[in-house]
This record gives C-alpha cells, structure tokens and sequence, in this order.
C-alpha cells in the first residue's frame, strides 16, 4: 500500500501532508511572519525549518579552531622538552591534558559559539594534524621514529573524537547557561 493510500484510509488530504523518506509530516499552508500576521503562499514544514537553521562551513570560527588547534601543542612540546618528565610522570602529562580541556571548553562557551560540536571537533582534527606534523619535524631532527601511518591516522582520528566530547561538554555548558539566563 502507498504512502498516499494510507492517507486516504485514515480519511486525510494527501495534500496536507509531505512524503519524506522517514514520514509523512503535516504541513500548514500559512506561515508566521515577524509582525504577527500569516501570509498565504509558503508552505512550512519541521523539514524546512530544519534546513535553515543548519550551519555551513563558513560559519564556523576558523580562527578559533586554528587558535585552539595550536594550543594544544603545548602538551608534545613540554614532552620534547622534557619539562613534563621533569615534572614527573604519569601525572604532569594528565593534568596538562586536564588543563588544555578546560581551556578548550571554557574558550568556546565564552565565546558562545553556536556549534560547539563541530568546532571542537575540528580543533581536535587540526591539532592531530598539528602534532602529526611536529612529530615527522622531532623525527627529523632528532632520532626519534615516526610513527607509523596507521598510528598517524589515528592520531589525527582520535583527537577529532575527543574534541567532539569536549565539544559535547561545552553544549551542555552552553544549554545551561541559556536556562540559567531564562
């Protein structure tokens, strides 16, 4: 049986409804206008209201991406450096990763950027390239190994999905704030 027939049956209009792939979602023949008042003619679903909220690419704050994706280096400088091994270990490296979270989240909810997500995400991305590089670089230049390409991809990989879960915090932080503001 089709979509429309099963309009039919529940006794519906096919015409107010539209067909997506996942539902058929009603649709009002009006819409709001800023003033208050309904002008005739454009048709209004959740889908188009969906689409036009979404942000692109240039929307996102490259500078901002860039600036944290640099940030984050400090950690493999430290380690090149050996400050983090004077410091001592396992807990100096822990609680620069610590700290360069904290600022990572705190920079975009002071921000308030609108994808927070997305934009940590790529700082995390950028940073793994950023430290991919510095590590072919320390390679290079002294006789440390590079690691190998698998290791690079997932180097590049698992900071991406680490920035998307310190991105995810700042969306809950940002949530919060704009209730708390009301």
């Amino acid at each position: 049986m089709s979509a429309g027939s099963d309009a039919d049956v529940r006794g519906e209009s096919t015409a107010d409804f539209e067909f997506t792939p996942m539902r058929a979602q009603p649709v009002r023949p009006y819409r709001a206008v800023e003033s208050g008042g309904w002008q005739p003619g454009h048709v209004e679903t959740r889908h188009t209201r969906r689409e036009t909220s979404r942000s692109t690419a240039a929307d996102l704050p490259w500078k901002l991406i860039v600036t944290l994706s640099a940030i984050g280096l400090v950690r493999p400088l430290l380690s090149m450096f050996g400050v983090l091994d004077a410091l001592g270990k396992p807990w100096s490296p822990v609680a620069v990763t610590v700290v360069l979270a904290v600022v990572w989240v705190a920079t975009v909810v002071a921000a308030r950027v609108s994808e927070p997500v997305a934009t940590l995400a790529l700082a995390g991305v950028g940073y793994g390239v950023l430290a991919l590089l510095l590590n072919i670089v320390g390679a290079a230049t002294t006789d440390a190994e590079v690691a190998p390409p698998i290791g690079l991809a997932a180097m590049i990989l698992g900071n991406g999905v680490y920035g998307a879960v310190l991105g995810l915090v700042a969306l809950g932080l940002l949530r919060l704030r704009e209730r708390a503001r009301g």
